[in-house]
């Protein structure tokens, strides 16, 4: 018997570089204290059937790599358990901001709920 493993699948994962300009351009955009919040909802331009996530972590957040991961890991769990709540289908890229190195992860998901429910996805 196979296994459902819970994972975050690629037609759930913004890849392209077009993608991310595409929503950069045109969407929403919110600050909160540890993420920049981009969403566009679903509309006749996007044509996607799905949710998807864009995370952006760059070295200026941490020169470590471990710290950007560890955000990156916490971005996709809290995307994975969320999205089937999400009032519509949406395009989200999430940049974080520096303050989000030194905060442990439940911190991290309090600020992305607040977020979420400043967009009125949830």
């Amino acid at each position: 018997m196979k296994q459902d493993r819970e994972t975050f699948k690629k037609k759930h994962r913004l890849r392209k570089s077009a993608a991310f300009g595409y929503v950069y351009a045109s969407a929403k955009r919110l600050a909160g204290k540890f993420f920049v919040f981009y969403y566009l909802s679903n509309n006749s331009k996007t044509k996607s059937i799905v949710s998807q996530l864009g995370v952006t972590v760059s070295t200026k957040v941490s020169k470590r790599a471990v710290k950007r991961n560890y955000i990156k890991r916490v971005l996709r769990e809290w995307f994975r358990k969320k999205q089937s709540d999400f009032k519509v289908v949406v395009k989200v890229v999430v940049v974080a901001r520096q303050a989000a190195s030194d905060i442990k992860g439940r911190d991290l998901i309090t600020d992305l709920d607040n977020l979420a429910r400043r967009a009125k996805l949830v």
